[in-house]
Order: structure tokens, then sequence, then C-alpha cells
């Protein structure tokens, strides 16, 4: 991507300092330990203990582990965002595309050449195409291959979301970002009844089908700029510890409802409403102010796990999710429980340690 500079005119202006705004997010290291877990569960579940009816609802949860990571995602990258036009009054979208390359690449690229080393010399099977699909993030809309780089679907959603939404979001006069981006939060759940209803669509890992996940993280980040918000939440610690466990109480009990009422009455409003449980659990943490909650969410050895999410999101499925077959009977010592979590913490702290971490002090030379 060559450089880019653009200035959206009804931004020109320098705007107040960042100091109105915090600077630091509490909690989502923890949000991130949270997610990881919940997909190395599925996994683990789904390969060492299914099919039963455990593993298929660790399947269940697995999978919105990743929405977790999606809802995160998008709060994040545009909250920085927001903070970067407050401070130097526009997005250096040149600098925006360096530092996602940065951060995502080169974890994402020493996993697949260390798994294409080993695919060449016969240890593992993956066919050159799904490497392909992996390495230049299309991966999601390629669903033919095997399991080793089935997991880039979730990063090539990120990929391409962020290709275009810094844009189209930070291109729109400031009272049009927040109906905007609600509208599309909106409408994807609809497109996606339509897809999979009424036209058949068979590829759930579409980006057209999943970019809400990302929208809703995006569309708190709007809110979250607003002081009145931000003191509601910081008002009343036990409040924030409430909803955040009253959103884990409505999130499970979306997840039964689709389990006993399998029409699109539920199917419909169910991930958009699970979605935003996420977004409250993240206003409840963010600020500091969800007392014990917090202490545990950002006590050390979370904290840790949540740093290594990234790297042991890629890592795992070598050693935890090998194959599509559940509890096949010859499963190696590599993936026998709980040998296949130590080793996939492992590889991923190794992946952390040598190639991600220091890639950070190169990232922040972009930072505005």
């Amino acid at each position: 991507m060559g450089p880019i500079h653009m200035t959206n005119p009804s931004t020109s202006t320098i705007q107040p300092s960042t100091n109105s705004l915090p600077a630091h997010l509490h909690g989502l290291d923890g949000i991130r330990a949270m997610s990881i877990i919940l997909v190395l569960a599925s996994h683990i579940c789904h390969f060492n203990f299914g099919p039963n009816q455990w593993s298929q609802a660790a399947n269940k949860y697995g999978a919105f582990g990743v929405e977790i990571f999606f809802v995160l995602s998008g709060f994040l990258i545009t909250w920085l965002l927001i903070r970067e036009e407050r401070k130097i009054g526009r997005i250096d979208y040149r600098a925006f595309y360096i530092r996602r390359a940065i951060r995502i690449l080169p974890p994402a690229y020493f996993y697949l050449l260390v798994v294409g080393i080993l695919a060449m010399s016969g240890i593992l099977t993956a066919t050159l195409n799904e490497f392909f699909a992996g390495a230049f993030f299309y991966r999601n809309w390629a669903p033919e291959g095997s399991t080793l780089t089935g997991h880039y679907w979730s990063l090539s959603i990120e990929e391409q979301f962020y290709l275009l939404w810094p844009v189209l979001a930070f291109s729109l006069p400031k009272p049009f970002r927040i109906p905007v981006t609600l509208a599309l939060c909106l409408i994807a759940p609809i497109w996606r009844h339509i897809a999979q209803t009424s036209i058949g669509v068979e590829n759930w890992m579409r980006t057209d089908l999943r970019y809400d996940s990302l929208l809703w993280g995006a569309f708190m980040a709007f809110l979250w700029i607003h002081d009145p918000l931000r003191q509601f939440f910081a008002r009343k610690p036990q409040r924030n510890v409430a909803i955040f466990f009253l959103s884990w109480v409505v999130i499970i009990t979306s997840f039964c409802a689709e389990a006993v009422i399998r029409s699109g009455i539920v199917a419909l409003p169910a991930p958009p409403l699970r979605y935003l449980c996420v977004c409250l659990m993240m206003a409840a943490l963010v600020n500091g102010r969800s007392g014990v909650l917090g202490k545990v969410l950002e006590s050390p050895p979370l904290a840790w796990l949540g740093t290594l999410s990234y790297s042991l999101y890629l890592w795992q499925q070598v050693f935890c999710y090998p194959s599509h077959e559940a509890n096949p009977s010859d499963k190696l010592w590599i993936h026998q429980f709980p040998t296949n979590l130590v080793l996939s913490i492992a590889a991923a702290a190794l992946s952390f340690y040598v190639v991600e971490a220091p890639f950070r002090s190169l990232r922040a030379r972009f930072r505005p």
C-alpha cells in the first residue's frame, strides 16, 4: 500500500488535546484472556472429548470467543483512531496501515512458514492454495483446506474490515458517524438472515455476514467519547460488576433460546444482542471502576494470557484442532490433553517473545 494522507475537511482544524479522553483502557487483556479460553475449550473438547453435548456447547461458545475478539478489536482500533484525530486533527492512514501490518503480519507469517515447512516435509498435510489464502487474508472466502490454516478466516475478516473501515468512518462528518455505524450494525443481521435462509449461502465465514461484531465495537468507541456515558460507568463499581455478570446471563440465555427455538425470530436478533452485551462488559471494565472483578481480569496470569492471545490463537490450531474429525482415535501424543494445551502455550510464548514482541518498538515509531 502506497503512502496515503487524507484529511477529513470537517476535522481539518486541530481538535482539543487527547487529555480529555482516557489514555488507558482497563481490563482489555482480561477480556482477551476470556476469549482465548473459550476458543481453547472449544477446540480441546471437540478434538479430545467429542462428540457429546458438552463438546457441542463448547464449540458454540468457542465461536463466540472469536466474536468477543472482534468486538474488542473494533472498539480498540476505532478508539485509537478517535484519539489520533483529536491529537493531530486528522488520521494518518499510511501510518495506520503500517502499524497494522507490523502488528499482524510477523506472527501470522511465522506460523505459516513453520507449518509450511512441516507440510513440505510430510509431517503435516496442507495445500498450497490454503497457504496463499492465509498469507493474503482471503481464507474466509476460500474455506476449502485443512484446519491448520482454517483459523485464518478470522484474521482475513479483520484485515478486510480494516482495509475499508478507517477511511469510511473518518471521512464522514462527525454528526453522521454514530447513526451510520448503527445503521450498518442493524442491516447486518437482516442481510445475514436473507443470505442464509432465502439465498442459501453456506459459507458462514464471509465478511459481509460477520462484519457487524467488529462494527458494534466501533459503535461503542464513538459513544465512549461522551463524558456523561463514561461518568455513568465510573460512579458505582458494584453496578459495573452487576452489568458484567448480567451481560453474561443474557448471552447464555440467547444461546439457550437459539438451541430450543430454531427460527429466524431468535436467530435474527441473538447475535447483535450478544455483541451489545460484550460492549456493555467492556464499558463496565475499561474505566477501571469495576472493583474486585477488574482486579481479577487485570491479574498477572490473565493479563499475560491476554497479551499472549494472538500468538496463542495462531498456534493452538496445530495442537488442539488439527483435524475436522471430532475425537479421532489415532491422536498423536502432542494432541492429547493436557499435553496439547501445554505445547500450545509454549509455542505461543516462543512466537510472542521471539517474533511478536520485538516489533513493538518499530510499531511505536508510527504512532502519532
